[in-house]
């Protein structure tokens, strides 16, 4: 991450170089998948099996490539010989008997043969099928989360799509999706990163069009940030890879946060050669052998990989879109400042104090020393068995200032997740100093510590109890939050 980021380019032979790694580790794999699946014990009755999932992804995976692989190349050939392996795989006496007794899988049982017929294979007795599901709204017997509601909307469009055009229509869906929520990963679970993430992956079409122009980019932009900076530091690589497409999906030039992600992604490919998914156990890994071994191995290594193809085939996509300059997101900073000082208010009276000498300066907390330093070791302290990030980063030749924003965030969030205040407000004062504008991350944080206030003004959730609040403690956290949400109000005022 060089210091002026505006010139900053993609490498596309390292893309490539992914893209194509990608779909030879899937031609690879795929035809093992029945061996691989008769080592998975935890089997379930679930109508959808875990060699499902694999074979609706590598559909996913055949589709994207076909989209981006130039006719003669090796990535278009790698494409064919993929597209022949997941025909195979396909067992089409049991599909057919499953989408006749249990219509509402067709989306997900379904999409590796509609995108099989979408590339001139397939078999015509499954489409006809699927054709009378579909227009029946039989795929739609089933409740779903806003994001499923989407991804049916998507698969229906690949169905009816013939020759193939985008048109996927989920407006009257993106308002029911986490992207038209106020989520941010102090409060957000794996799930709803999940959600959102797949919500602009289908609402796009994978790029295919552009995102509903009733969205707010900017506010998207800054809540994939601040999601890059959670995932960053735990390395949960599946999320992480997804909100770098999800960011590229905006169609907007890369931030520094997707910078650092897309390095440690980068660096750890370099490192073990493939991106392992959080499930995988190095311990339980190391007591396997032989057929067992590559069966878990595939298991808990595929999806990451497989959504690193996906990158891969959505950058080439997008051929020169993400080369204008960066600026930083559009926020509003006013109303987190008139309700820090409202928090004040109430908080002086709970307490009954001033603000002394010792209180930090109006303008806010000094500049640190070395903000980067702190807050990497505050990380580092909340995240100690994590360390792919540490040794990534630690060889970037990037701006530390830029660097020290990304970290920073990172802190503020994992401090709040595990509500350890003091760290959060370390972190917070590090960050807060920083020049330019504060990130959304900056102004979640301070809302939340305003959101621990409770209605007599003491703050914070360690006081629940009216015994707990009359403690000297209580009054001496409540005068020291009050201190720095002052400071911060004058802060975000500034802009």
């Amino acid at each position: 991450m060089p210091p002026d980021l505006s010139e900053r380019r993609l490498e596309p032979a390292l893309v490539r170089d992914r893209f194509a790694s990608v779909l030879r580790f899937a031609t690879e794999h795929v035809s093992r998948l029945d061996s691989y699946a008769a080592h998975w014990t935890d089997k379930t009755e679930d109508i959808v099996r875990l060699e499902d999932k694999v074979l609706a992804e590598t559909a996913i995976l055949c589709l994207l490539a076909s989209r981006v692989a130039a006719p003669g190349s090796a990535e278009h050939r790698l494409v064919g010989e993929l597209t022949k392996l997941l025909d195979a795989a396909i067992d089409t006496d049991r599909l057919t008997a499953v989408l006749l007794r249990c219509p509402h899988a067709a989306p997900a049982l379904g999409l590796p043969h509609i995108v099989l017929h979408s590339l001139g294979r397939g078999d015509e007795g499954i489409q006809e099928i699927l054709t009378r599901i579909f227009a029946a709204d039989l795929a739609c017997t089933m409740e779903r989360l806003p994001y499923r509601a989407m991804e049916v909307r998507w698969v229906e469009s690949l169905l009816a799509s013939t020759p193939r055009t985008p048109a996927v229509d989920v407006a009257d869906l993106v308002p029911l999706n986490v992207l038209s929520k106020p989520v941010h990963p102090i409060s957000m679970t794996r799930a709803t990163g999940y959600a959102l993430t797949h919500g602009i992956m289908y609402a796009t079409d994978f790029g295919a069009v552009p995102l509903d122009g009733a969205l707010d980019v900017d506010l998207l932009r800054a809540r994939l940030d601040a999601a890059l900076a959670w995932v960053l530091v735990n390395e949960d690589l599946d999320l992480l890879v997804e909100f770098i497409i999800a960011a590229t999906l905006l169609r907007r030039p890369w931030s520094p946060y997707v910078w650092s992600a897309w390095d440690l992604c980068n660096a750890v490919w370099d490192s073990l050669g493939l991106l392992p998914s959080p499930s995988f156990d190095a311990k339980q890994f190391a007591t396997l052998e032989g057929a067992a071994a590559s069966a878990y191995a595939f298991r808990h290594v595929y999806h990451t990989t497989y959504v690193v193809g996906v990158l891969g085939s959505v950058l080439l996509a997008m051929d020169g879109a993400l080369a204008a300059p960066w600026t930083r997101p559009r926020l509003d900073t006013a109303t987190t400042a008139d309700a820090c000082a409202d928090a004040v208010k109430r908080a002086r009276a709970f307490a009954a104090s001033e603000p002394g000498d010792t209180d930090p300066a109006p303008d806010g907390p000094p500049p640190h020393p070395d903000p980067l330093g702190l807050v990497t070791a505050l990380v580092a302290s909340i995240l100690p068995d994590h360390v792919y990030w540490r040794d990534a980063l630690s060889r970037s030749d990037g701006d530390r200032g830029v660097l020290a924003q990304v970290l920073g965030d990172a802190a503020i969030i994992h401090a709040a997740r595990v509500y350890d205040l003091p760290k959060m407000l370390t972190a917070l004062n590090a960050v807060i100093a920083l020049p330019g504008a504060p990130s959304l991350t900056v102004l979640e944080g301070v809302s939340f510590l305003v959101r621990q206030q409770f209605p007599d003004g003491c703050i914070g959730a360690q006081f629940a109890t009216a015994a707990a609040r009359a403690s000297t403690t209580a009054l001496d956290a409540t005068r020291t939050i009050a201190d720095y949400l002052q400071a911060y109000a004058t802060r975000l005022r500034a802009g």
